[in-house]
């Protein structure tokens, strides 16, 4: 076998042994999978004086508190703009 042939055919077993690599992972069980699921409630209510530990310090409610997740925002405000176009 010439050199420059050695050199391919190592490469294109590299290559092969790279790409079939990450498709050998997908073998998790769904159990694991719904563990690593975070759950983020669509309105998070906080009663005045509740206290919230957060990334950034903590966080005492002085009112009640309505807080919307970024998905239920953002439905609420595509319903709005829709109701908006409609008029």
């Amino acid at each position: 076998m010439k050199p420059k042939m050695k050199s391919t055919a190592c490469a294109l077993l590299v290559a092969l042994s790279m790409l079939s690599g990450p498709t050998g992972c997908a073998s998790a069980s769904r159990d694991a999978a719904d563990m690593r699921r975070l759950y983020q409630p669509p309105v998070l209510r906080l009663s005045p004086g509740q206290i919230v530990p957060t990334a950034d310090g903590i966080h005492q409610a002085q009112t009640a508190e309505v807080w919307h997740s970024d998905a239920r925002y953002r439905a609420l405000e595509k319903a709005y703009l829709d109701q908006l176009a409609t008029r």
